[in-house]
């Protein structure tokens, strides 16, 4: 009897071991993820082209009846263009932007964006072209709205989705930078048709390395002049000119009755 009472306390401190050891084991182990929970590489996804991103409707996947992209605005040099949102080639999402234009024409799509002095920033995306040229001129690319023409490595010809920047700092006044998608310049116009998705503008930590590929601007204050100043501020200054001299005139008027009395 003893040799069994023995045996049974050590079968069941052996199971409460193995039950020990399998808890602990569950613990270092991941279960499946749990539906609706985002798993840690999704939450934290280093490679979301989005993070960050400055831009409004980067991705081109909200329009309006126009079909044109909201939170963006559109310009041109000449007529018998079209930009609107398409689902004929997909970079990623439901849209891209496809600017086209039969004739030579500097097309652009535009979004200012506040911007902080003395910081560098990425604009970047993706582009795919059909039919742009003539060879030789500024095809499709990214550009910053400016007296002084900044602008990503041109593509023309038929491409597949290629990736491209242009990485910039502002200057030491600089609040305020307008970011364009676009086909052609003023001086060199070119036609066909050009898609982009996937545009960002992002703040970085510093310049980038020596060896990058893509080009590396330092923005002037020349290439961005202050505007002038609007009607608000003339209609502003003369209700102010008034007001002083009704004041300055009440006032003068009081101190010559307490005079006279």
């Amino acid at each position: 009897m003893l040799m069994r009472k023995r045996w049974d306390e050590g079968g069941k401190n052996r199971y409460r071991r193995v039950l020990l050891f399998a808890f602990l084991l569950s613990t270092v182990i991941p279960g499946p993820a749990v539906s609706g929970s985002p798993r840690r590489d999704e939450a934290f996804d280093p490679f979301d082209w989005n993070r960050g991103n400055l831009l409004t409707n980067g991705g081109f996947e909200e329009a309006g009846p126009d079909l044109i992209p909201k939170g963006w605005v559109a310009s041109y040099q000449r007529e018998g263009f079209r930009i609107a949102v398409s689902s004929e080639a997909l970079c990623s999402g439901r849209y891209a932007l496809k600017i086209t234009s039969p004739e030579p024409n500097d097309v652009w799509l535009a979004q200012r964006v506040r911007v902080k002095p003395n910081t560098n920033y990425r604009f970047s995306g993706w582009i795919l072209t059909r039919n742009v040229g003539p060879a030789g001129r500024i095809g499709a690319n990214f550009s910053l709205i400016a007296p002084g023409f900044y602008h990503s490595p041109d593509i023309t010809g038929n491409s597949i989705w290629l990736y491209t920047e242009i990485n910039f700092r502002t200057h030491s006044r600089q609040k305020e930078v307008t970011v364009a998608v676009r086909l052609g310049r003023a001086d060199t116009p070119a036609a066909g048709a050009a898609y982009f998705d996937q545009v960002s503008l992002v703040e970085l930590d510093g310049p980038p390395p020596p060896d990058h590929p893509h080009r590396y601007l330092f923005l002037s204050p020349a290439d961005f002049p202050q505007e002038r100043s609007g009607p608000f501020f003339w209609v502003f200054l003369a209700v102010f000119v008034a007001g002083a001299a009704v004041l300055l005139t009440g006032y003068s008027r009081t101190r010559q009755r307490r005079q006279e009395k």
